[in-house]
């Protein structure tokens, strides 16, 4: 079964490249570590708009889906949202280069039944989204970071291997897992209680973060 990558975001706008990036990074080492692209992998860039970003994900039950989210403050961060357990945050995803974007897509396809029957949302959090901002130092490393992590759990989610179960979805609670800019964001195969949970069984606290602030139009 197909497993669909699809980084968001707009290369002309600081850190709302991250999305992009990814998608970019994460195809460059498919080719350095394995000489041939994984099989039933497939990776695509997206401006992040969401009745196209729906149409990306059309006829794929396994979706991974990355872009960058507004600061509040830790630029670098990285969550990563089980959205099949329920709604992402308001005001996490910045709305001033998507205008109608990410959280509007997913909510959209919730509600009108069109959502992969696994989807996975990375967040990389930003600092800068002016035109023509460069990328800050603490979202490259995120970017790394995040690309790495997806291409190991591709590997476990596209492996006919009976012992490499894709991740199992099993309470409607999504809180997210959290990782601290620069760390290792470790094994994400598994999921409990809605909520992904790393080889060293952190867990993400949305209640404990500062609100997103939403960037100006």
């Amino acid at each position: 079964m197909t497993l669909r990558i699809i980084g968001c975001g707009n290369c002309d706008r600081g850190d709302d490249a991250a999305g992009v990036l990814v998608a970019r990074r994460l195809h460059a080492l498919c080719v350095e570590t394995r000489g041939v692209e994984i099989p039933h992998l497939e990776i695509i860039e997206q401006s992040g708009d969401s009745f196209s970003l729906m149409d990306c994900w059309i006829g794929c039950e396994r979706v991974i889906l990355v872009d960058a989210t507004a600061p509040s403050g830790t630029p670098g961060r990285i969550l990563i949202w089980n959205v099949n357990a329920d709604w992402l945050p308001e005001d996490i995803f910045p709305c001033s280069t998507h205008a109608f974007g990410v959280r509007e897509a997913v909510e959209l396809a919730r509600v009108v039944t069109r959502l992969p029957q696994t989807l996975l949302v990375y967040g990389i959090e930003g600092k800068q989204f002016s035109f023509g901002a460069p990328l800050c130092q603490e979202v490259g490393r995120a970017v790394e970071t995040v690309a790495h992590q997806i291409l190991k759990l591709a590997r476990t989610m596209t492996s006919p291997a009976p012992s490499c179960a894709e991740p199992s979805l099993k309470s409607p609670s999504a809180a997210p897992c959290e990782h601290a800019p620069g760390s290792d964001t470790g094994d994400v195969s598994e999921w409990h209680a809605g909520r992904c949970v790393d080889s060293s069984g952190m867990t993400g606290h949305p209640e404990a973060d500062p609100p997103p602030k939403r960037l100006p139009d």
